[in-house]
């Protein structure tokens, strides 16, 4: 009677400890801050009949999130930062020319997957969409002198994945590795100068960037 009174005990015992965490990861909030570093994976249609097409290079920002989790291994995060891109043709009769910069605002929203939530190292993987929007364009003393006044970037619904793991260094503090794949495409409507409304050309690029992140995050 008494071994299984005990055992009925431990049963008892280890039960609470498989829910808790459960208990302790629905409705848990937290936000983490991350260095990125941007790698687009870039191509695009050709620029006019030059046979060049447009380069976007890499960029280095910081990055914000924000994650709810609804259920002990379900959240949704929201995901901030902006960066700048220098743009240059590459290939062609352009190659290496200046096409001035352009700020990618991508506002992304991803349902992520964690696989250990009690646990002191957490991996997760998520996919979500994210808005690609496009500001700030600086024209380059190349185009302008080619008769180019502007680009005009046009903005775009696209998807996201997303693999990374939280790792415990306190009770409330976590060091967060973090890595993302974005489609982000848009359609460059080439400006001539002078002419309201001209269009030279219409470009498709693919940025498509690859974005590896690092920092800190916090439970509250």
């Amino acid at each position: 009677m008494r071994r299984s009174t005990l055992c009925a005990a431990c049963c008892l015992v280890l039960a609470g400890l498989v829910a808790l965490p459960s208990a302790a990861s629905a409705g848990e909030s937290f936000w983490r801050v991350r260095a990125i570093y941007i790698s687009p994976d870039d191509s695009s249609t050709l620029i006019g009949d030059t046979g060049s097409q447009v380069s976007v290079d890499s960029a280095v920002a910081p990055e914000i999130d924000f994650t709810w989790m609804f259920e002990r291994n379900w959240g949704i995060e929201l995901v901030l930062a902006t960066a700048r891109h220098d743009l240059a043709a590459k290939g062609g009769a352009l190659d290496g020319a200046d096409l001035g910069s352009v700020w990618l605002l991508p506002p992304t929203v991803t349902l992520q997957y964690h696989f250990m939530p009690g646990g002191a190292a957490r991996p997760y993987l998520g996919f979500g969409v994210t808005l690609a929007t496009f500001y700030k364009y600086e024209t380059s003393q190349t185009l302008r002198d080619l008769g180019v006044s502007n680009l005009d970037f046009s903005d775009g619904l696209n998807v996201a994945a997303q693999l990374g793991i939280d790792i415990d260094l306190s009770a409330n503090w976590f060091l967060n590795l973090d890595l993302k794949y974005i489609k982000a495409s848009t359609n460059v409507e080439i400006k001539l100068a002078g002419v309201p409304g001209g269009t030279l050309d219409t470009v498709g690029v693919d940025i498509d960037p690859w974005i590896a992140g690092i920092g800190i995050g916090h439970r509250f």
